[in-house]
């Protein structure tokens, strides 16, 4: 255990026992409570069946101060027979030889190599030296985690939270601005909504940065991308694929609308005979030139076989000859 200054605290609350005392019947522990205590703080001869001694406390203070040390540390568990958690002392220890040497010597599996407390108590880690620096090396451990914690906190320009910059989005602006992962999908809902319909396109299909002051460039597809939900996501493509259609389709309709004037003022231009010399030229190409049914107009391109002809449009049915292009209503074919 530990102290909020992260001074270690020892407390044994339930497997005291007097070694002095008579001993139990072979196989019964004595405990306060039910079960025989922690594996993973168990010693290897302790977890063979044999009787707790004082190498075993010795054991289990060393797996104590490891995990004071290292609280991250997933103990490995051993495949085979009984699936048992096994201390791997990591190599992060490595840089305390004061820690590193007290972990060897009180976590090694065999119980004559271990130390005796007296001997435990009088190596380097626990002069108080070295406790001092171990106890300044955690606090500054600990100021550097909270610095770079705080280093990234973003505060939402939209609901004032405070998040993670991986939380979010944040502008590339001159004075950056962050809006959380909340925020901007609510953002894209309502930028794609039909009541800002005018707005959107104005804005060409892009999510800009809610400030209205800043100088930043919108957010581009791959930043919305990642941050938002894929049910946004695709809701806001949707969204920009419908501009895109209504603006090729005004693109078309004003095109179209310009063409068809240019061809009223050309038509306008001309003289009477050019108009009657054009209208002629169209009756030659549209009526004589091209094959179509003598009863809907309709041109056909090619066929096959027979001359007698039978017009495909649905609610015509003409047959007529493909030779004299005139109907017929017994042509069949020969």
């Amino acid at each position: 255990m530990g102290e909020p200054r992260g001074v270690p605290v020892l407390a044994d609350f339930d497997l005291c026992r007097d070694l002095q005392a008579a001993a139990p019947p072979v196989g019964v522990m004595q405990t306060t409570r039910v079960g025989m205590g922690t594996e993973l703080y168990m010693s290897p001869e302790v977890k063979a069946g044999a009787r707790p001694t004082a190498s075993a406390d010795i054991y289990a203070f060393g797996a104590t101060v490891l995990f004071l040390f290292t609280p991250d540390l997933k103990p490995e568990v051993q495949i085979g027979g009984s699936r048992q958690p096994v201390i791997r002392v990591p190599s992060v220890c490595a840089d305390d030889s004061a820690l590193s040497n007290l972990l060897k010597i009180s976590l090694t599996e065999c119980a004559s190599k271990r130390v005796t407390a007296t001997q435990l108590l009088g190596d380097d880690f626990f002069k108080p030296e070295a406790l001092l620096r171990v106890r300044h090396e955690r606090e500054m451990q600990q100021a550097e985690k909270r610095a770079l914690q705080k280093e990234r906190e973003r505060l939402c320009v939209i609901c004032y939270d405070t998040e993670d910059v991986g939380g979010g989005v944040e502008c590339g602006g001159s004075e950056p601005h962050f809006m959380c992962s909340a925020c901007l999908e609510g953002t894209m809902v309502a930028a794609t909504g039909d009541d800002n319909a005018r707005v959107f396109a104005e804005r060409k299909g892009m999510i800009p940065c809610p400030s209205p002051e800043c100088d930043s460039a919108a957010f581009d597809n791959l930043t919305l991308a990642r941050r938002a939900s894929a049910d946004s996501f695709r809701a806001y493509e949707r969204a920009r694929q419908r501009l895109h259609e209504s603006n090729v389709n005004r693109e078309l309709e004003a095109t179209f609308e310009t063409r068809v004037e240019a061809e009223v003022q050309r038509k306008a231009a001309l003289s009477d005979a050019e108009r009657q010399a054009r209208e002629v030229r169209n009756r030659i190409v549209n009526d004589i030139l091209t094959l179509a049914c003598p009863r809907c107009k309709q041109a056909f391109v090619d066929f096959d076989g027979c001359f007698a002809l039978k017009c495909s449009r649905a609610g015509c049915n003409c047959a007529f000859c493909a030779v004299r292009l005139f109907s017929h209503l017994h042509l069949t074919h020969a």
